[in-house]
This record gives C-alpha cells, structure tokens and sequence, in this order.
C-alpha cells in the first residue's frame, strides 16, 4: 500500500492518476490528515492495513509569502516531513520527499556547472531555510527515505510559470521576463513518473537525488519557448514582445538562487532512466492542454 500525501496538490495529483493508471494500490490524503501533528499521523497510519511507502508531496511553496509566515512554512516543511519520517521508521515504511533547487541559495552561483548532491547547501529565503531543514529531519527520522531535489515544476493543477505566461500573452502587448535566474524547468508529470519509478523498481538506494527536466534555460529564455509553442499550436494569436530584464527590475520578498540548475546524473545511474530534455516535456504539455480546450 502506497500513502500519497498532498494528494491534491500539482504534483500530488499528477502522482495520483500515475499510481492510478499504473493500478498500484494507494490512499491519497490532504488537509483532512494533518502531518503537522505527530498524534495524527500516528493514529492514520494505526488504522491502514499496512503502508509500504509513504510519498510525501506536501509543502509551503509560496516563496516570498514565507517570509512573512516563516512559523507556517516550517510546520509544513520541516514538522510534516518530520513526523511521516518517524512514522515511516516505525512501520517499516519506505518514504520518498520531495525537495527543491532552493536549498543552494546563492551558493551555486559561482559554480558553472550544474549542481550535485554533494554541493554545500546555503539557502537564502525562508523557504530554502525550511525546506533543507525538513530535509534534515527526515534523514533523522528514517534512514528508508529517498529525498528529491526538483526545479521549476509546472502542470495541469495549480498555479505555475506556463498559465501565468498564458494569461499575460492574452492580456499584454509586451512582457518582461527575468533573464539571469537559471534553472531546469520541469513537467510535474515527468516527475511523477519518476517517483513511481523509485517504486516499482522496488529501490534501496535510499538517499538524495536531483531530478528535473534536462538541459538549462533562463525564465525569459523558458517564456520564449512558450511563446513560440503556443503560436504554433493556435492557443495564442496575437504575438507578443518579451522582454529580458534583471531580478533587481522584481522587487520580491525572497531572495531567489540565480543558478540553479541540477545534475541528474547520480539519479540517472541509480534509477537507470534518462531525463527528457525540458523543451520536449514543454512541447507535449502545451500539446496535451491544447487538446483539452
């Protein structure tokens, strides 16, 4: 039995219809299970039958509102990961958490490659903060956990990079797009995959991974692309000038790494897959929406 957390969320709910699709037996729980209570999650997890893994896909990722709940964002990123750890140690459960490019902060910067596991961690927002924190609370709780580090996820559900660039195409004339913030864009279903993967291979290789979409882009250099895609496929018709700028031209409330893109190398020799390149991932998303409307 599989126990999806944050069933609900972006990638919980891509998780979910890839468990579902794949008919691997599953409890997916959302705010009803609150994991910020050690007691609560003792007592769900006394009631299932029997949970072999646990796939926590909840967090407090409204970056720069973190800063000003700092006592929210560590419930959620640091208690929650906590106790399913602990629980998970106590049933003999495997877990896999998900993780961010965050925890590098402006570290990565001065590295011009991209960034390995074993790279110093220096996060600069409390975002960053929390989630290396929880982390660190479940390597403490569990040694079964499989922490996964990801960047720049966007999807069906929820609010992401691609529709908020969708929406200003329709509504602007001329956009302007931050240009030295570089990462690895990432599909939440690529990802979700991915997770399942780590299941079905029935993997030991407990630890901490990268896992994200191949390859490197900018924001404005990611917007371009979406730009270009949605002009090909119909869903925008009237074109619309994109402009780079610097972080400094967006005020925001969280400092935010400007490098930091992830290695996915030791993933790929420990899974044995291959991350798709994220223009392609990009490519069947927008065709897969487009469809859809």
């Amino acid at each position: 039995m599989i126990w999806l957390v944050g069933c609900k969320g972006l990638l919980g709910r891509e998780v979910s219809d890839v468990l579902e699709r794949k008919q691997l037996q599953c409890i997916g729980t959302d705010i009803e299970v609150d994991i910020t209570d050690s007691e609560v999650v003792k007592k769900f997890v006394a009631r299932q039958n029997s949970i072999d893994w646990i796939i926590n896909c909840v967090g407090y990722t409204a970056v720069d509102k973190a800063e000003d709940e700092p006592e929210a964002a560590e419930k959620l990123n640091v208690l929650g990961p906590r106790y399913l750890g602990m629980a998970a140690e106590e049933i003999g459960a495997r877990i896999i958490h998900v993780s961010t490019d965050y925890v590098f902060g402006s570290t990565g910067d001065s590295i011009d490659r991209p960034l390995e596991e074993r790279d110093p961690t220096a996060p600069e927002c409390v975002y960053g903060r929390t989630k290396l924190a929880g982390e660190f609370a479940i390597k403490k709780a569990t040694r079964r956990a499989f922490i996964i580090r990801t960047a720049w996820l966007y999807g069906t559900w929820g609010k992401n990079f691609v529709f908020s660039m969708l929406q200003l195409f329709k509504e602007r004339s001329m956009v302007k797009v931050v240009r030295d913030q570089i990462g690895c864009p990432t599909w939440s279903r690529v990802m979700a995959e991915f997770l399942v993967e780590i299941i079905e291979r029935n993997s030991d290789n407990y630890g901490v991974y990268h896992f994200c979409g191949g390859g490197q882009a900018s924001w404005y250099e990611f917007s371009l692309e979406i730009a270009r895609l949605a002009q090909e496929l119909g869903i925008q018709k009237k074109r619309v000038l994109i402009e780079p700028c610097t972080s400094d031209e967006f005020a925001s409330r969280a400092k935010r790494p400007k490098w930091s893109v992830l290695s996915t190398v030791a993933t790929e020799a420990a899974f044995g897959i291959k991350t798709k390149p994220w223009q392609e991932s990009l490519g069947e998303f927008m065709s897969m929406i487009n469809e859809q409307h």
